[in-house]
């Protein structure tokens, strides 16, 4: 995801080491963000026109075609170890012995809510207007847009725009980070064994559970996920642990040299078992759970290592870096409006795909230029805090509190129902807001 306001500040402090090498780590790493991006857009195009097109190149008869899209799915992998590697690092180097994690929470929440409400106010509408060309679940009501806007729509399984489960995930890792943090601090030495064999042992059961139950296979995915968010806090506190001075390993020729052994042998794991057992039920656990995460977290070294030493390289993509977030939550949006134009309102032929595809990433991208720009104005308008959280609380404790009471009461059913459940949640949480307050300032705090 993007960066946020305090990493931003958190980057822009200057560690103990030669400032130019820091601005290249920098730099490096708003550029894997891009092409992690990149990565998804790719994938979403080719998913979703899959109808219009008559063809799925997701499950094209071409195996090497089949494998280049399928691997535009480690732009995921690449959005997760990033997103905890410049966490770390953010609270590494802004914080001293003391963690406000309440503080750090409000943080997160004011930096991802806003942008989501307000692509989702634009992208809904599209959506009913021109008609659902998205492969999504087609709930409309109002319980289930107030669900979306909670963001926590992928977890109880209730989402109008299926690609932004992402959101929800990054969510749940959120919840999780505080505690791995602390483990780490205590002891980074033991936190990194536990970590990597418990991927390990893992990966072992999961194979054999998998031969027997083969439906699970979301599963592994998302717990895979999991151990590669713990992967990049792992590298992020290695790195900033001692005012970065491993940073400069990534200006070494051994770095370059481990991180391409690594992601050569992984890959071509990963080809094999692809190519040979395409079919073959435990294929699927070597495919994303083993080789994905070893895949994209040398992918990661590599090329930080790369752009490091070849400054120049950064240069297409930085910029587009610091905007991934906002370029993945306006996907939709410009897919949409691209596809029904040239192959709905026009009806032009297959051929013209390039040039849709080309046309959707560049409306993306202009669309996520002021979106960050007012993601920035919002996360600079302290005062807006308090209330973003609340809101965004209200939300989140309404869709955790209908997913365990869907059996009792159904709230699809019913339009006024789950507004006024909505303003009640608001309302607790204001009066307990405004008592805070009061003590608060009673005590002088």
């Amino acid at each position: 995801m993007t960066i946020y306001q305090d990493e931003k500040n958190g980057l822009n402090n200057k560690p103990t080491l030669n400032n130019d090498d820091y601005k290249k780590f920098s730099s490096s790493i708003y550029s894997i963000r891009a092409i992690s991006a990149i990565l998804i857009l790719i994938l979403h195009f080719a998913w979703w026109s899959a109808p219009w097109f008559n063809a799925n190149l997701i499950y094209h008869p071409f195996l090497f075609v089949r494998i280049f899209f399928d691997l535009t799915d480690m732009g995921v992998d690449l959005f997760t170890i990033l997103s905890s590697l410049f966490l770390t690092i953010n609270i590494l180097m802004t914080s001293n012995d003391y963690i406000s994690w309440p503080k750090w929470y409000k943080r997160r929440i004011t930096r991802i809510f806003p942008i989501l409400w307000l692509t989702l106010a634009i992208v809904l509408p599209t959506v009913l207007i021109i008609g659902n060309s998205l492969p999504n679940t087609l709930y409309y009501d109002a319980n289930s847009i107030i669900i979306n806007l909670s963001g926590l729509g992928g977890l109880n399984g209730t989402l109008i725009l299926t690609y932004q489960w992402f959101i929800s995930f990054i969510l749940s890792c959120y919840l999780i980070f505080p505690l791995y943090f602390i483990f780490m601090k205590k002891n980074f030495r033991l936190t990194s064994i536990i970590t990597i064999a418990s991927f390990i042992v893992c990966a072992i059961i999961f194979y054999n559970i998998n031969i027997y139950f083969p439906n699970l296979n979301d599963l592994w995915f998302g717990i895979a996920r999991y151990f590669e968010f713990f992967f990049g806090a792992l590298i992020g506190y290695w790195i900033a642990k001692e005012n970065l001075v491993n940073l400069r390993y990534f200006k070494e020729k051994l770095m370059g040299i481990f991180s391409i052994i690594s992601l050569l042998i992984s890959s071509s794991v990963y080809i094999l078992s692809f190519s040979f057992s395409f079919h073959f039920l435990g294929q699927r656990i070597y495919e994303r759970f083993i080789c994905i995460p070893i895949m994209a977290t040398s992918l990661i070294l590599f090329l930080t290592y790369l752009f490091m030493n070849r400054p120049s390289l950064n240069k297409p993509f930085k910029k587009l870096g610091k905007m991934n977030y906002e370029m993945y939550l306006l996907e939709g949006f410009p897919w949409e409006i691209t596809i029904f134009i040239m192959f709905g309102l026009f009806s032009l032929p297959i051929y013209f795909a390039p040039l849709a595809f080309l046309i959707y990433v560049l409306f993306d991208i202009l669309l996520a230029y002021p979106w960050n720009y007012i993601g920035n104005i919002i996360a600079q308008k302290r005062k807006l805090d308090n209330g973003i959280v609340i809101i965004a609380g209200s939300l989140m404790i309404y869709a955790i509190s209908e997913m365990f009471l869907r059996n009792v009461i159904d709230l699809r059913a019913n339009f006024i129902l789950p507004f006024v459940i909505l303003a009640i949640i608001v309302t607790i949480l204001l009066i307990i807001y405004i008592i805070i307050r009061k003590e608060k300032s009673k005590k002088g705090v």
